[in-house]
């Protein structure tokens, strides 16, 4: 006489395989989240937060993914992705501020569709196209550029001893907004039913990788 049962354990072995990759699962959720974080970032220098006039501080915004144990942190910043370049003026469009000149008399603020600087339009003195028109309404004056016919002149720059930044916050927005998301994305249930799917995927690819090895071996032995 006997008691005859057969279990199916398939199910809790694949849960045992996607424990395994939580840790897995972690890395690729915060690495996905501060891709998609930069991605907000850099659309808000476009002109909703910040219009950057040359892109390169939309260019050196980057991320870094470190792992120490089961703890992922996250950097994001001017600093810290492929291209490392600490932009100066990164902060004060941030926080806002004072800009004061630090080797000339005054700083050179362009007009509006004025881009470059003051030496990319020419020289000053005789010979020169460039004079300064004295003005109280603007500060210091205005640096302004003859024309080709020498008998009109375009105002170019507007000097100043000092200038107020106006705080953008270009880089903290976008991050508050994306802060939900990353809960989410760090949440028990998300990154269990990632190390699932990762579980998963590479089962599969385990097993195709068997069935072409098989086939190789059957075939050769013809």
């Amino acid at each position: 006489m006997d008691y005859k049962m057969k279990v199916d354990h398939a199910g809790q072995r694949k849960k045992t395989r996607g424990m395994k990759m939580i840790d897995a699962a972690a890395k690729r959720s915060a690495s996905r989240w501060a891709s998609l974080t930069v991605k907000r970032i850099k659309r808000g220098l476009s002109g909703e937060y910040l219009k950057t006039r040359s892109g390169k501080l939309k260019r050196v915004v980057g991320m870094r993914i470190e792992s120490t144990g089961k703890v992922q942190k996250i950097t994001l910043g001017t600093n810290v992705g492929a291209t490392k370049d600490d932009v100066v003026y990164a902060r004060i469009h941030e926080e806002g501020g004072w800009i004061f000149p630090k080797t000339k008399r005054a700083l050179t603020i362009p007009l509006p569709g004025i881009k470059g600087r003051v030496s990319d339009f020419g020289t000053f003195g005789k010979g020169g196209n460039l004079f300064v028109i004295k003005s109280k309404r603007h500060g210091l004056g205005v640096i302004a550029m003859k024309t080709a016919s020498g008998k009109r002149w375009r105002p170019l720059f507007v000097l100043r001893t000092s200038v107020k930044m106006p705080a953008r916050h270009w880089f903290s927005r976008p991050i508050a907004e994306q802060h939900p998301l990353l809960k989410m994305m760090m949440s028990e249930d998300y990154l269990y039913a990632e190390a699932m799917a990762m579980a998963e995927r590479s089962a599969n690819k385990k097993a195709d990788a068997a069935a072409e090895a098989q086939k190789a071996a059957y075939m050769g032995g013809e």
